[in-house]
C-alpha cells in the first residue's frame, strides 16, 4: 500500500491517504484514521471507481472542526472528482463530487482549506485551481496564467482573497491574486529557484513560505508582505523538499519539512 498524503490533529490522532491498488496506480482510494498514534487505524471512506488515488487531508487552520479529504475523479480524468468535508472535527463525513475539468484529475500538495466556505484543489492537466467560495454549492476552475500544468502549490491568506499558486515548472514565477482567484498576476520569487514547490500560508498574517527542489542558496523563501516580495531562508544544504508544514502556537511557527 502507498500512502501520498498524511494530516496530524494532535499527537495521537492523525489521517492518511493511499493510492488505491499496489504500486499507487488508483482506484478506490481510501483514507484512515488512527486515534492511538498509529497503533491502530480505521477506514474512514473510499472513493469507488477504478481511477485516482487520495491527494490531500487538510483542516481549517482557523476552524480545525472543518476539514476536506480530497481524490482524483474515480472513474477516470475528465470525470467528477471526490472529496469528503467534515464540520466537526473527523467524527462524520460527507461526499460531494465536484465537477471535472476536461482532461484533468487533481495534483497532490495542492489542496487548502480557508474555512467551511472556501477550499479547493489544483489541476494535473492546466494550470488551474478549482475552488468553492460558497462551501461547495458552486464551483469555479479559475486559470492562474503561470507555465506548467501540474499545480505542485497553492494557499490562500484566511482572508479568502489573496492567493498564492505554482506549477511544478513554473517556478521562480508563481501567481498572485487578490480577488479570491477571479484574475491573477505573476510575481517572481528569486533566480536560482526551481522544481516541484509547495506553498503555505501562516494564518492571521501576511506570513506566507514557500519551497522549490532546487535553489542556489536554499530551498524554502520567505514573505512577510502577502506574496509580494520574497526572501531566501537557508536550509543548511536540504534539498528537494516535497512537502512542509506548519503549526502556529501563539505567536510562534514551528514549521516541518519532508524531502524526496
Amino acid at each position: 500500500m502507498n500512502f501520498y498524503c498524511v494530516w496530524a490533529v494532535d499527537a495521537n490522532t492523525a489521517y492518511v491517504g493511499d493510492g488505491g491498488t499496489a504500486g499507487g496506480q488508483g482506484g478506490n482510494a481510501s483514507f484512515y484514521k488512527t486515534t492511538n498514534a498509529g497503533l491502530n487505524w480505521t477506514t474512514v471512506a473510499s472513493t469507488g471507481g477504478s481511477a485516482g488515488f487520495i491527494n490531500g487531508i487538510v483542516f481549517s487552520k482557523t476552524d480545525p472542526n472543518f476539514g476536506v479529504a480530497q481524490s482524483d475523479p474515480p472513474t477516470g480524468t475528465g470525470q467528477p472528482y471526490y472529496l469528503a468535508k467534515t464540520s466537526n472535527g473527523g467524527n462524520n463525513w460527507t461526499v460531494t463530487n465536484p465537477p471535472g475539468v476536461a482532461g484533468a484529475a487533481s495534483a497532490q500538495n495542492s489542496i487548502f482549506v480557508v474555512n467551511n466556505q472556501i477550499y479547493g484543489f489544483g489541476s494535473n492537466a492546466t494550470a488551474t485551481i478549482i475552488m468553492t467560495t460558497d462551501g461547495g454549492t458552486t464551483w469555479n476552475a479559475r486559470a492562474t496564467g503561470v507555465a506548467g500544468t501540474f499545480n505542485s502549490g497553492a494557499a490562500f491568506k484566511d482572508n479568502g482573497l489573496i492567493g498564492l499558486s505554482a506549477t511544478s515548472t513554473s517556478l521562480p514565477s508563481i501567481a498572485r491574486t487578490t480577488n479570491g482567484g477571479t484574475n491573477w498576476s505573476a510575481v517572481n520569487v528569486g533566480t536560482n529557484f526551481t522544481g516541484y514547490c509547495t506553498i503555505k500560508w501562516i494564518e492571521g498574517t501576511n506570513t506566507c513560505y514557500i519551497s522549490a527542489n532546487v535553489g542556489s542558496a536554499g530551498v524554502v523563501k520567505k514573505s512577510t508582505d502577502a506574496g509580494l516580495t520574497w526572501t531566501t531562508m537557508t536550509t543548511s544544504g536540504l534539498t528537494g523538499i516535497t512537502h512542509m508544514e506548519f503549526k502556529k502556537i501563539r505567536n510562534y511557527s514551528i514549521r516541518i519539512c519532508c524531502n524526496s
